[in-house]
């Protein structure tokens, strides 16, 4: 690049490093030393640009904010671009629980409900951190056992944003817009319990956004086993057959059990 002056501009926030003249075919290695904030979320970008004042054609300017920030890959949408995806730790959760009717505590137990009765469903997002995630959520597909399904509410807690959820059939869609750490997004959902079953179970699975690495995936789901029993409705009936009697004469009477 002769005698030129050399420079790579990074989004670290925006770090200017400058070198002497670099040789062809000569490799220089340039360290910038960063630390994510605790309020960086997902996606995260990590971008440089370089130039020169003139030595290299594709690349004959020093780069700027801009021009650096419009790095997205290797020379990606310029020559002299690179990118490198960062990706952010967070540990996301997801614990359902139920109850049959529409008080009382919640159980993550099996649970026996009658025919037709009512049930409700808690099921809780909870980002146990240390980053912010944005655009975190789950899916709950409601087993063909229940009818009538419907959100109670969605509410966020701890800085939550956007706690948010919507039906599909019988899938249910929540998302939240940011969730920091130790914030949770809670969705209380309610059914009739409508097919005798023995053991349906019911399970809600977190969805992780692009940008995050959750190490801990052995609480990304959660299930509850429900056992839905005939309710019992007997009746009787009583019939001899005749509409009198004279006095002294005998006559049989049906009893009929349903």
């Amino acid at each position: 690049m002769g005698a030129n002056r050399n420079c790579i501009r990074s989004l670290d926030p925006m770090d200017t490093k400058s070198t002497a003249a670099i040789n062809a075919g000569v490799t220089t290695n340039i360290t910038v030393s960063v630390t994510v904030t605790a309020a960086a979320t997902n996606s995260l970008l990590n971008a440089a640009k370089v130039g020169t004042t003139g030595a290299d054609p594709q690349n004959a300017t020093l780069p700027t904010a801009a021009t650096a920030g419009a790095c997205t890959a290797i020379n990606v949408p310029a020559f002299g671009c690179a990118a490198d995806p960062v990706p952010l730790n967070a540990n996301l959760q997801v614990v359902k629980t139920q109850r049959a009717g529409i008080t009382g505590p919640f159980q993550a137990t099996p649970l026996t409900v009658s025919h037709g009765s009512i049930i409700q469903y808690q099921i809780a997002l909870t980002n146990a951190g240390p980053s912010v995630v944005s655009g975190a959520g789950f899916n709950d597909t409601v087993p063909g056992s229940f009818s009538g399904i419907s959100i109670v509410s969605s509410t966020g807690s701890a800085g939550v944003a956007g706690c948010a959820s919507s039906i599909a059939g019988s899938v249910i869609t929540t998302t939240t817009t940011t969730l920091p750490s130790n914030g949770t997004c809670t969705v209380l959902i309610q059914a009739s319990a409508t097919t005798d079953t023995v053991g349906v179970v019911n399970t809600a699975t977190v969805v992780k956004p692009d940008g995050i690495a959750d190490n801990t995936p052995t609480d990304d789901a959660s299930s509850v086993q429900t056992i839905i029993q005939t309710q019992a409705n007997l009746d009787i009936a009583k019939t001899n057959g005749v509409t009198k009697l004279g006095v002294g004469t005998a006559t049989i009477y049906t009893l009929t059990v349903t």
